[in-house]
């Protein structure tokens, strides 16, 4: 810190406390007016003019501790300006440790995929949005239409996932991890969310892969994000639903759900996880349409990139044989949820 004359200041920490000191004459001051180093010796011999405990947590002033010194420089309008000018200082350097602190941590949830939901509000937005866009063809759109209308060129153009375009300034966290298929119907599909919470007056915040991984038409943007070439229970699919409170099964009269690798995997994690152990952290919604006596056979499911299915269903076998994980997909696939969102 500037000092003036055989005066200075120092700030200095010292059993978890961090001091502003304003030093006299004496042994605390070399001879070009800059303060040497101060110690606790310093403060008890009396060799300080006044001592001001500062908090860098509240930046706050703890105390005030005037010193032997102090009264002799009480007068001295140069000492109290030397303190305000230190305090305003110290003030300073905890906000710009704050902002700092803050952007590590928008930093760190950048990369979280547990931290690129989007509201429902907004999810309705984009449906309102995709409306005017596509005009008539919105009735026959799905999730891959959507994608490539509106979703994929926001992407394209902020390098950013949308979640984290709409969400600038806070980044939301999962409550629900969406579980559903691209090639439902996108009206569909949101209808059938809005169902499923119309009678929650907070609604949660929703995790759907569409929104939450950047959507680009380079295939290695996105087979960097969804797990090839890495093991899928480090994909971003995995990580978001490890931290989800709920997992929601959105089934459709387009698709069977489970006929999708990524689909099964989901459920698979959620089951890992104990999702199926904990009451109503297992939500099932949409139409039955699928449902059928046989089995569900995770073998048969189908995938985007063929090699996907394969680290998935060798993951799966490393932990037991499929029989559990299958006998799961057919409860769910089967449950009867016509008219209302179902807790399995």
């Amino acid at each position: 810190f500037a000092t003036h004359g055989a005066r200075g200041m120092e700030l200095f920490t010292t059993a978890g406390q961090s001091f502003l000191v304003v030093a006299n004459d004496g042994n605390v001051n070399n001879d070009d007016g800059w303060p040497t180093a101060i110690n606790e010796n310093d403060v008890n011999d009396g060799n300080v003019s006044y001592l001001l405990r500062w908090s860098a947590t509240t930046n706050e002033t703890i105390n005030e501790t005037p010193t032997k010194r102090q009264a002799a420089n009480a007068s001295n309008p140069q000492t109290t300006a030397l303190i305000v000018i230190g305090l305003c200082l110290g003030l300073a350097v905890g906000a710009t440790g704050l902002a700092m602190v803050c952007r590590g941590q928008m930093q760190g949830k950048a990369t979280d995929p547990a931290w690129a939901a989007i509201s429902l509000e907004q999810l309705n937005a984009v449906r309102k949005e995709a409306k005017a866009l596509l005009g008539a063809r919105y009735a026959e759109a799905t999730m891959y239409d959507i994608n490539q209308s509106l979703i994929r060129p926001a992407c394209e153009a902020a390098q950013k996932c949308y979640a984290h375009i709409v969400n600038p300034d806070v980044f939301l966290h999962v409550d629900i991890f969406v579980s559903h298929a691209w090639a439902e119907n996108f009206d569909e599909f949101v209808n059938s969310l809005n169902k499923a919470f119309h009678l929650h007056p907070v609604k949660p915040n929703l995790w759907i892969c569409a929104f939450a991984l950047i959507q680009s038409s380079d295939p290695k943007v996105v087979s960097k994000q969804v797990g090839l070439d890495q093991d899928p229970s480090k994909s971003p699919f995995t990580r978001a639903l490890r931290k989800a409170e709920k997992l929601l099964v959105v089934r459709n009269n387009a698709v069977d759900l489970y006929s999708r690798i990524w689909c099964c995997w989901e459920l698979a994690v959620a089951v890992e996880h104990d999702f199926l152990k904990r009451p109503g952290a297992l939500i099932v919604a949409g139409p039955a349409t699928f449902s059928r006596e046989q089995k569900v056979d995770i073998t048969h499911a189908g995938a985007s990139n063929e090699e996907d299915k394969v680290r998935i269903l060798r993951h799966l076998l490393v932990k037991g044989s499929y029989a559990d994980i299958n006998k799961k997909l057919t409860q769910v696939q089967n449950h009867a949820a016509e008219n209302a969102p179902h807790v399995v």
